[in-house]
């Protein structure tokens, strides 16, 4: 609900590149803040500060689906969600306990730094995107 109102003020491709660098710094320091912990608020606060980053794209949803063409959008879209559930329930199934087996607590940025990378990665290339000189072939398409 913050997000979607935050998006009426400020354009919503600048509120996910705000996310994705607040969450690079939050998962860096994740594994400081579990080794250093001796209660159960640090686990805590950092949960909190975890479910902010939350790595989705809900304000900018409809930027990201008007780039694909009208006929392939829901198998795309679709296809694509499933595939980042599936791989998301293989890799944190059975590569997380085995990374921190092997790398303690470090072995969280094994899985969730490539993540935040790649979520960075993808906001860039959708502000790319999202240049004026792009902005007429879309009202084009939005005529029809």
């Amino acid at each position: 609900m913050v997000m979607i109102f935050l998006s009426t003020y400020y354009h919503p491709l600048k509120i996910v590149r705000f996310r994705a660098n607040y969450g690079l710094i939050v998962i860096l320091l994740l594994p400081m803040v579990l080794i250093n912990n001796h209660s159960v608020w640090p686990i805590f606060f950092a949960q909190l500060l975890l479910l902010f980053y939350r790595g989705g794209a809900t304000p900018a949803d409809s930027i990201f689906i008007q780039r694909f063409k009208v006929d392939k959008r829901f198998t795309f879209v679709t296809f694509n969600y499933a595939l980042s559930r599936a791989c998301m329930h293989i890799t944190s199934d059975f590569g997380l306990v085995y990374l921190t087996e092997w790398f303690g607590h470090y072995g969280i940025l094994v899985i969730s730094l490539p993540i935040a990378l790649a979520f960075i990665w993808g906001g860039r290339h959708f502000e790319k995107l999202e240049t004026p000189a792009s902005d007429h072939i879309l009202k084009k398409f939005r005529a029809y």
